[in-house]
């Protein structure tokens, strides 16, 4: 996916409400005040005091600090001006009040100097930095300048910081004057997880017979993450042949049909690596693409063997069994399962099954009777928030309205990001909009009092985040994991934020997202502390273009959290997005419709990768399906994202006489996942952006 920065309308927009950008013109007036009056955006904490993870860097109220701070901020915005001279006087000796900065200062003058056309001191300034700070993440700064002139120290670069980003910079430079440098290839392979197909292609076709197995370890894994899976399986036949590399090896055969070939491999895995993780996965691959005879073989295998993967094995197998008939070995399966795995997110689907097909006949009590030990049993799995609400509705419909309050606010308390805490509190008469109303809500948007801040990296690397220095930030925290793989899950929620700062909100979020997938104990314990923190809801809902969005959303009538929480679901708010069918953009708007709206609201010079355009376009749209449907939203959110066709179809097949069973009814599995995850991202924007929620839930559970 390229890199939107430099294509949006205003560059404050890629970050979360709260943060301010500082122009010249801001700066210039902090440092022509009285220390008494310096205020804002530079007097606020550089670190939440509650942050077990952070030391104190300093004390932000300090005047001469906040001066400092400024001088700096206004050299650097000078030096983007090519205004060298003034950027010197600012910087002149900074380094005496401002120490911890002292290497970006001294960069920074480096740069004036050869702004100035004074390249002997510029080059005498950076290699003090060399020399000062040999072996420290920031030298490459250095060096990454001092190469550009003196072609010894890019190799010094490349040789102490293979990992750096700015070392794959001066690699694809100096690739471009001189194509022919495999060493340079194989380091970009290893090290650069974005490397480009093309330099991959290269180096295995013109390479191949220098390379290591260690070399076609790293080109497999590229290959493997870009999706190129004809060619990771040829490198993954040349890279060690370890259990992980047998089974991608193996899944990347059947993934281009080769069922045989695939087949045979992941036997092999379980023959040779019987204790791997990769086994009983093998084995679960092996039962989708075998008989259902063999199928059964190889379910009872994982049964007998792994008891971490037997759970799935049994609800395979169980579903299996339906199919060819055997009904009564099927539930022999289920109430094995039931039995032996209570706890599993397959016991807890299997019992949601029973309890819904029981509440669709009307008999609440028995599906109350299923659906409640899911509660006890199973209250981690993704099924829990579905059953505690649905447990307070047929309470509600049995007339046990005590019980039924109680279920919705065990719902919010216990799980408070979900969709079904938005439900629960709809049905305890919070102010937050029902499906017919919500859309057309008027709600107020209060900004975050506090940024997230990042949970790892030095000192330095905070001040610099703190003076908004994506850039130099980045290169710094990537400098100090010294190629870490995989981070830890601060450093790598600090890492997605860094991402989000610098314009690729899809992947700081899904990032941020995947943190709940680790499974080693200390990283589950990490990930729920971090989960107890306002820095991680803000930073994985953020409210981007917020001023667009307000705009259209007061121009259309719309509730603007609606709007945002559908965007969010679109696109992860990356403004230059595609799908596989050709919708782009922040709302995902087809190019077809997008043309007849264009028409209606006569707009005729748009781009649909444009922010302002497309949230105009796809607001236009939105209003358009709420007017279609009698403004429920749910039937119009449904719509956006499935058609109107199905939508009709939908309502004659079931009706319309409850809106959370329309939803569960929902045939298409995309569908009723896209309407509960928009619904459930707005009701995250509401508790986390609208004060009054926030209030609510806070008082209410």
């Amino acid at each position: 996916m390229t890199k939107i920065f430099d294509k949006l309308p205003k560059a404050s927009l890629l970050i979360p409400i709260g943060v301010i950008t500082l122009s010249t013109i801001t700066i210039t007036w902090l440092i022509s005040q009285s220390p008494s009056n310096i205020r804002g955006e530079l007097a606020k904490p550089v670190l939440k005091k509650d942050n077990p993870q952070s030391k104190t860097l300093v004390n932000s109220q300090n005047p001469s600090l906040e001066k400092s701070r400024a001088r700096y901020l206004l050299a650097v915005d000078l030096l983007k001006k090519y205004q060298g001279g003034q950027a010197l006087e600012e910087l002149d000796n900074l380094e005496k009040d401002y120490p911890l900065l002292q290497p970006y200062i001294w960069l920074k003058r480096g740069r004036a100097y050869q702004l100035t056309n004074e390249q002997k001191r510029a080059v005498e300034t950076w290699k003090k930095i060399v020399n000062t700070y040999s072996n420290m993440p920031v030298e490459i700064e250095a060096l990454s300048e001092l190469g550009a002139i003196e072609p010894k120290y890019w190799e010094q670069a490349i040789n102490k910081f293979p990992y750096h980003p700015l070392t794959w910079e001066i690699i694809n430079q100096l690739l471009q004057q001189n194509p022919d440098q495999p060493k340079l290839l194989r380091i970009l392979a290893r090290y650069n997880p974005n490397i480009s197909t093309d330099l991959l292609n290269t180096l295995v076709k013109k390479y191949s017979a220098q390379l290591t197995t260690e070399d076609w370890q790293s080109i497999a894994d590229r290959y493997w993450e870009q999706s190129d899976y004809k060619k990771a399986a040829l490198a993954y036949t040349k890279a060690p042949k370890t259990s992980i590399n047998r089974y991608r090896l193996a899944r990347s055969m059947q993934l281009i049909k080769k069922k045989e070939t695939a087949k045979l491999l992941y036997l092999q895995i379980v023959k040779y690596f019987p204790k791997s993780e990769e086994a009983p996965l093998a084995l679960q691959r092996l039962a989708k693409i075998s008989s259902q005879k063999e199928a059964l073989d190889y379910l009872n295998v994982i049964i007998k063997r792994y008891p971490k993967a037997a759970a799935e094995a049994i609800q395979t197998k169980a579903i299996l069994l339906e199919k060819i008939g055997d009904k009564q070995a099927a539930q022999q399966a289920y109430q094995i399962l039931l039995k032996k795995h209570p706890e599993s997110k397959e016991a807890a689907a299997y019992r949601w099954e029973i309890a819904y097909s029981f509440a669709e006949k009307g008999d609440f009590k028995n599906a109350y009777l299923w659906a409640n030990p899911i509660l006890v049993n199973g209250f981690d799995t993704p099924t829990a928030p579905k059953a505690s609400f649905w447990l307070g509705k047929w309470a509600k419909q049995l007339g046990k309205n005590d019980q039924a309050e109680q279920a919705f606010k065990q719902t919010i308390r216990k799980y408070p990001q979900s969709y079904y805490a938005w439900r629960s509190a709809v049905y305890l008469g919070a102010n937050v909009g029902d499906f017919n109303t919500v859309g057309r809500s008027k709600v107020t948007v209060k900004d975050p009092s506090q940024e997230p801040q990042p949970m790892a990296g030095s000192e330095l690397f905070r001040e610099l985040y703190k003076l908004e220095q994506w850039g130099a930030a980045y290169r710094l925290f990537r400098g100090e994991m010294g190629g870490k793989d995989p981070l830890d899950v601060n450093e790598s929620f600090t890492n997605s934020l860094l991402k989000l700062k610098r314009g690729q909100p899809l992947q700081a979020t899904n990032a941020i997202f995947d943190l709940k997938k680790r499974e080693a104990p200390l990283d589950q314990k990490e990930w729920k502390m971090l989960r107890q923190t306002s820095d991680y809801w803000y930073t994985l809902f953020p409210f981007l273009y917020e001023p667009i969005i307000l705009k259209w959303s007061q121009e259309r009538n719309l509730n603007p959290l609606l709007v945002t929480a559908l965007m969010r679901q679109e696109s992860g708010f990356q403004a230059d997005i595609k799908s596989p069918v050709g919708a782009l953009g922040l709302m995902q708007v087809m190019p077809a419709t997008g043309s007849w709206i264009a028409g209606k609201i006569k707009l005729p010079q748009y781009s649909l990768i444009k922010p302002e355009d497309n949230i105009n376009l796809g607001t236009w749209y939105l209003d358009y399906t709420h007017q279609q449907y009698n403004n429920d939203s749910m039937l119009a959110v449904a719509s956006y994202n499935a058609g109107p066709g199905n939508v009709t179809k939908w309502l004659k097949q079931y009706g319309l006489k409850d809106h959370d069973a329309f939803v569960e009814n929902i045939p298409f599995a995309e569908t009723q996942n896209y309407v509960e995850s928009v619904f459930g991202n707005y009701w995250n924007y509401l508790r986390l952006y609208n004060p009054e929620t926030a209030e609510w839930v806070k008082t209410n559970t």
